[in-house]
């Protein structure tokens, strides 16, 4: 019994010891989630192909060709990568782009990517873009989470929090906690635009698990230890008492 008592002590131990080197794992590996051309520095085959002369001071852009990993919602929608050209250069911002040379801009559209394929009840996503708002025009973008294959439908959760014309980059943030209806479905990240121009640069997403989730779970795991820490002093006492009889 004094065997069993102790392979079954170790194997719960170990269990805990287990779901604790998992859980900082999880911890460690929930922080980021793949974001295919973040900052849109991969450009469309054949950028640009619109020049120095059709915009101020050395800046370039590209319509119609797409961005690499990044979809356009309708297609139809005016769109591409933009780079304002030298830093000193203030036409457009007054402050250099968040993430290297590129931006995107889309007009009357949305500029989406699947970032999951299927998500986890009780996980937080959270979403970070920085937004331009161009001197030059009005630059409605706002960024949103998509939840299932209708990105734009009831499940999406959107924010815009610049100031129209101020040549400024705004970091916004939007976060959502999955629920059980969630569980399998898809969520994307929306690049939205609803007049004027959108633009947008160092897009990222994380996830983290709910506290209370892995709380629960590391109690489970130390009640069960308890338990058969309980059940092996029982025997213990039971023994004593009848080598005393």
């Amino acid at each position: 019994m004094r065997m069993i008592y102790g392979f079954t002590s170790s194997v719960a131990l170990a269990t805990v010891v287990i779901a604790g080197a998992a859980l900082a794992s999880t911890n460690a590996s929930a922080g980021t989630i793949t974001v295919l051309n973040p900052s849109f520095e991969t450009l469309a085959a054949g950028y640009p192909n619109f020049g120095p002369g059709s915009c101020a001071r050395g800046c370039t852009y590209s319509l119609g060709l797409g961005i690499p990993d990044w979809n356009a919602s309708p297609t139809s929608s005016s769109y591409g990568q933009f780079q304002p050209g030298n830093p000193a250069n203030t036409a457009y911002y007054n402050n250099p782009l968040p993430d290297g040379p590129t931006v995107a801009f889309i007009s009357g559209g949305a500029l989406y990517q699947t970032v999951v394929n299927s998500m986890v009840a009780g996980v937080t996503y959270t979403l970070g873009v920085d937004v331009g708002y161009r001197k030059d025009l009005a630059d409605d973008g706002s960024v949103g989470l998509g939840i299932g294959n209708n990105f734009l439908s009831g499940s999406f959760l959107s924010i815009s929090n610049g100031q129209q014309f101020s040549g400024n980059w705004v970091f916004d943030t939007v976060s959502y906690t999955a629920t059980a209806a969630d569980q399998g479905q898809m969520l994307s990240v929306v690049l939205d635009n609803t007049g004027g121009q959108g633009n947008f640069d160092n897009v990222s997403v994380s996830a983290s698990p709910l506290p209370s989730t892995w709380t629960m779970l590391i109690a489970g795991f130390v009640g069960l230890l308890g338990f058969v820490a309980f059940g092996g002093e029982k025997r213990k006492v039971t023994a004593n008492a009848a080598a005393l009889t």
